[in-house]
């Protein structure tokens, strides 16, 4: 509801005069002249003070059309006193993406923290070179009589990310190139061996412990003739039982590497992006992160750390990052905030990420999860060093490679940052591609190796 307002108000505001941004805008209350909810709205030279009117349970003030410095990199804030209920928030409204449709894009929400804060905007949003007018909303959550005092808001520039030049036959993605090449730190899962572990667990109808076993019988007989198996959305979760169930905790997308097959183009991007992907997403696992990093930390029946969380949020409080989920927070079942029908997908990744004898080099299987494996055959290798890294064409993966339909190894044309070129090998020798078994340097990048796994 608190959002659904927000938009429909900010929608219908006064347009006033476009203004750039001044940090003295947050000591003169006279600007902020839209307020929801009858927000109560004063201050001085002191700051911004924000109070929740009678009969509502939040308010904001928002001043209009203000036009931001390009290529914003942080957002500081300083709260300088907030009632002992109250939840402080920051939200922009406007065209934050350069995409030509007004949205609202959280800053902060149901904060508690006075002092300095300082926020990293996600980088796809404020950072674009023509500036379109935004509205900054600043607010608070709580009784009636519940306030906030801002002290000082700053929006600080950053050096624009450097993106790369073009690649020819390669179609960059905006949101990719923001990703970095090499990702800090550098932690890759061996995620085969994770999707066996969640496996263990999750099917073990012997399994004891608070919330276990996961796996339960189902003989509703509702999709086929016999009895079948169900599991959980969430650790902890009874809503659905016996035959209600979501079926994607017990089948995970067919999504993954398979694009890169049928439009190579996309091989560049898409070997950064699963690098990325496949490096990050450990942060949703228990073990990854400290115990007040996470809301159900205490639960034992995980000891491999196997069930993710359902989300991950960049902060919360002091704590970033910090993983969470919607059930606990909002009371509406689950006991934990530990998702099955997310952790479900890790044999996806399991499938499709290897790591290779180069620590530098990933090899993407873009079979793993395309049944059509004729004729186009290979797998995706992506250079994760600085620089250029020795290897040869027999790169071996953690696994062999199954034959595909076609009757070769899983093989793949070369394809590097500057000359790429995607075509199955089939074991033929094509120009420009060392024998068996002579060393090379590769390029920092999207990499099609001639291998036979």
């Amino acid at each position: 509801m608190l959002f659904c307002w927000t938009v429909m108000l900010c929608a219908t505001a006064t347009q006033a005069e476009k203004r750039p941004w001044s940090e003295t805008m947050v000591r003169q209350p006279n600007l902020w002249a839209t307020r929801m909810n009858e927000a109560v709205v004063g201050g001085d030279a002191g700051g911004l003070r924000v109070e929740v009117a009678p009969d509502w349970k939040w308010a904001i003030a928002a001043v209009e059309n203000v036009l931001l410095p390009e290529n914003v990199g942080a957002i500081s804030l300083r709260v300088r006193e907030i009632s002992p209920s109250g939840k402080w928030l920051m939200r922009l409204w406007g065209e934050v993406r350069g995409r030509g449709r007004a949205m609202t894009t959280s800053v902060a929400e149901r904060e508690r923290r006075v002092g300095e804060v300082v926020f990293e905007p996600d980088p796809r949003t404020l950072r674009m070179p023509s500036r379109p007018p935004v509205q900054v909303q600043l607010g608070i959550e709580g009784e009636p009589g519940d306030y906030v005092v801002f002290e000082a808001l700053d929006f600080v520039p950053t050096e624009p990310r450097p993106k790369s030049g073009p690649i020819p036959g390669q179609i960059a993605i905006d949101a990719v190139e923001l990703m970095p090449n090499l990702p800090q730190p550098d932690k890759m899962l061996d995620w085969r061996a994770k999707a066996q572990a969640y496996d263990r667990l999750v099917f073990d109808w012997e399994a004891k412990g608070e919330h276990l076993p996961l796996i339960g019988l189902d003989e509703g007989r509702i999709n086929v003739d016999r009895p079948t198996f169900g599991l959980p959305s969430y650790v902890g979760d009874t809503r659905l039982l016996g035959s209600n169930q979501e079926s994607i905790t017990a089948m995970g997308a067919v999504v993954g590497a398979t694009v890169a097959r049928y439009a190579t183009r996309y091989a560049r991007a898409l070997g950064k992006w699963m690098l990325n992907l496949a490096n990050a997403a450990r942060l949703f696992y228990p073990n990854a992160l400290p115990k007040d990093h996470q809301c159900c930390g205490d639960w034992k029946g995980d000891p491999e750390g196997v069930i993710a969380y359902e989300g991950l949020r960049h902060h919360v409080g002091d704590k970033s990052p910090f993983a969470t989920g919607d059930p606990v927070v909002m009371k509406w079942g689950p006991k934990t905030d530990l998702g099955l029908y997310g952790s479900g997908c890790v044999g996806l990744l399991g499938g499709i990420v290897q790591t290779t004898n180069v620590e530098a080099i990933l090899r993407l299987d873009c079979l793993a999860t395309d049944f059509h494996r004729a004729p186009k055959c290979f797998a995706l290798r992506w250079n994760r060093s600085p620089g250029r890294t020795p290897c040869s064409r027999r790169l071996r993966a953690g696994s062999s490679s199954p034959r595909g339909r076609c009757g070769c190894r899983a093989k793949a044309a070369w394809s590097s940052a500057t000359s790429p070129r995607t075509r199955c090998m089939r074991g033929r020798k094509r120009r420009g591609y060392p024998s068996s078994g002579h060393p090379r340097t590769t390029p920092t990048g999207t990499q099609w190796t001639g291998t036979g796994g």
